[in-house]
């Protein structure tokens, strides 16, 4: 069970009804206070015992939890339900007044890595962009392509990188704990539509959170209905919070 999530639950300031839960192919969305987002992981991915890696509990009747309360599904260790609650928990954070600034977590992260040692954990779009500019690259992938680095590997990398870009889709499967720690005195950019803009985050040594502020939720419910992905994601804002 990942205690970063337990302190982030911990410090939600609202709660709401919860109008709406939708697990899609590539997103799960949760409506209280705002709507918020998280990646479904794909079936290959999944973790548990045998159907049960399938089956969300409380499925039907999830609209009668408070928000607060389907927010510690994120704690759950099978990955379907872990999206619901990072979702549910991003339905009530807000991007902090005065301290967000309009900016994707690409930029910041080719801005800190140039000419450094970057480590990305999760293989993002834009490897191919940044790999000219530094001067090492290392990627490590749950699901490996290519180039990639198993995400296994990661005591051996993080040590050596200057700078740590971990995608937010750690905060489901619970590995943020860990690469934080691995990562201890290095830059560290949490980026991604997962991304849980909280605060907290910055008390384990994260540098800059990344992620998105929905601005129009039919749009961005009927991209993902309709097997939309992350990528090109309409109907919203890409933010950072600096710590």
């Amino acid at each position: 069970m990942s205690e970063i999530l337990k302190k982030i639950i911990e410090a939600l300031p609202d709660d709401s009804a919860v109008s709406d839960v939708g697990i899609y192919l590539h997103a799960t969305a949760v409506s209280s206070l705002g709507l918020g987002l998280a990646y479904t992981f794909p079936r290959r991915l999944l973790d548990g015992a045998g159907d049960r890696m399938e089956i969300v509990a409380g499925g039907g009747k999830l609209t009668s939890f408070c928000a607060r309360d389907l927010a510690r599904y994120a704690l759950s260790r099978h990955l379907m339900e872990a999206s619901v609650g990072v979702a549910a928990i991003n339905s009530l954070v807000a991007p902090p007044r005065g301290k967000t600034i309009e900016r994707n977590g690409v930029d910041l992260i080719m801005e800190a890595a140039a000419g450094r040692r970057l480590a990305v954990i999760g293989h993002f779009p834009f490897i191919e962009r940044v790999r000219p500019i530094v001067k090492t690259l290392w990627v490590l992938e749950l699901d490996p392509q290519e180039g990639d680095l198993p995400a296994a590997e990661a005591p051996n990398i993080l040590p050596h990188a200057d700078v740590v870009a971990i995608t937010g889709t750690t905060l489901i499967n619970h590995t943020i704990d860990n690469l934080l720690e691995l990562s201890r005195g290095k830059k560290i950019i949490i980026l991604g539509p997962s991304t849980i803009l909280s605060p907290v985050l910055f008390d384990f040594g994260v540098s800059a959170l990344c992620g998105i502020n929905v601005v129009n939720q039919e749009l961005v419910l009927r991209h993902i209905k309709e097997g939309g992905s992350f990528r090109q994601l309409p109907g919203v804002k890409y933010v950072s919070i600096l710590s």
